[in-house]
């Protein structure tokens, strides 16, 4: 799929950003088990279903992260959690020059936000 790249950069992070804050703040929230909140995370047919089977608000939300990054390739998935989730500063370092990992998080974000933006409908 090819991604367009009329929106700014800052304005993609931005947006991909609330999403996030949005998600640790349903983690905070709703959550008694913090590790429940890793389901959106987890791959296959048993998160999925879980997902979609308890609709409250809160896992709308869940369920549409967890299809907009399963919808990604793994490494898209790896550069959106790492980034987003996990906050970890400098850490494609190891793995990306720096021009590489801006194309390529550029790449990973507008991807993300097609995704989930086409699951909220």
């Amino acid at each position: 799929m090819e991604t367009r790249n009329c929106i700014p950069f800052n304005e993609l992070y931005r947006q991909i950003k609330e999403i996030f804050v949005q998600l640790k703040g349903i983690k905070i929230r709703n959550y008694q088990n913090p590790e429940e909140i890793n389901i959106v995370f987890k791959e296959g047919e048993e998160s999925y279903s879980y997902l979609k089977n308890h609709r409250t608000e809160q896992n709308k939300i869940l369920l549409s992260i967890h299809q907009a990054l399963f919808s990604l390739d793994e490494e898209d998935r790896k550069l959106i959690v790492n980034e987003f989730y996990e906050s970890r500063p400098l850490w494609w370092m190891d793995y990306y020059s720096r021009s590489t990992y801006y194309r390529k998080q550029r790449k990973a974000m507008s991807l993300f936000l097609y995704f989930y933006r086409y699951t909220l409908c």
